[in-house]
C-alpha cells in the first residue's frame, strides 16, 4: 500500500513548481495524474520552500513588468515625437513626395511605396493602446507589490492662514 502512494523526486519538484506558480491543488493533481491528497501532503511538507518559490516568481514578474513598462514608455515617447514632427511637416512632406513622383522619371515608385509602408507600420499602433498596456502593467506590478491600484478617494482639507482675499486673486 505504501508503494502505491509513493511519488518520485521529479514529481515532487513538479508539484512544488506548479504550486509556486499559483495553480490550485486540484489542477496540479489533474495535470500530474495524482490525487489531491498527494498534492496536499507535499504542499504541506514543502510549504516554506513553495512560498519562497512563489516570492521568487513574484519578484521575477515585477522586474519583467518594469522592463516592459520602460519599453512601453520609450515607444510612447517615440510615437509622440513622430506625431509631433509629422504634424508640423505633414503637408510639406506630402508635397515633396508628390513632386518627386510626378517629376522624376528615374524615381522608383515601388521603393517609395515600400518606404511609406515601413513608416506606416511603425506608426500604426495607436497611442491609446500603448497607454492601456502601460497602465495594465503598472497595475499588475503594483498588485504584485501589494499596493492599491485604484483611487481610494478621500477628502482633502486645506486650511489657509491669513487674508482669504489674497488667495482668491
Amino acid at each position: 500500500m505504501g508503494s502505491k502512494n509513493k511519488v518520485d523526486d521529479k514529481t515532487i519538484e513538479k508539484i512544488k513548481a506548479l504550486l509556486a506558480t499559483g495553480k490550485a491543488k486540484n489542477a496540479v493533481a489533474r495535470e500530474l495524474g495524482i490525487s489531491w491528497a498527494t498534492v496536499d501532503k507535499y504542499s504541506q511538507e514543502n510549504a516554506d520552500e513553495i512560498e519562497d518559490l512563489r516570492e521568487q516568481k513574484r519578484r521575477e514578474f515585477i522586474n519583467e513588468a518594469w522592463e516592459d513598462i520602460k519599453a512601453a514608455m520609450f515607444l510612447g515617447r517615440q510615437k509622440i515625437r513622430l506625431a509631433t514632427v509629422t504634424l508640423e511637416n505633414f503637408q510639406q512632406t506630402i508635397d515633396k513626395l508628390v513632386e518627386l513622383l510626378e517629376k522624376n522619371e528615374e524615381t522608383n515608385g515601388k521603393d517609395i511605396i515600400e518606404l511609406i509602408k515601413a513608416i506606416s507600420s511603425v506608426t500604426s499602433i495607436p497611442l491609446s493602446h500603448i497607454s492601456t498596456y502601460f497602465g495594465t502593467l503598472y497595475d499588475k506590478q503594483a498588485l504584485a507589490n501589494g499596493e492599491p491600484t485604484n483611487n481610494l478617494g478621500g477628502t482633502l482639507k486645506v486650511e489657509l492662514d491669513g487674508d482669504l482675499d489674497k488667495w482668491a486673486q
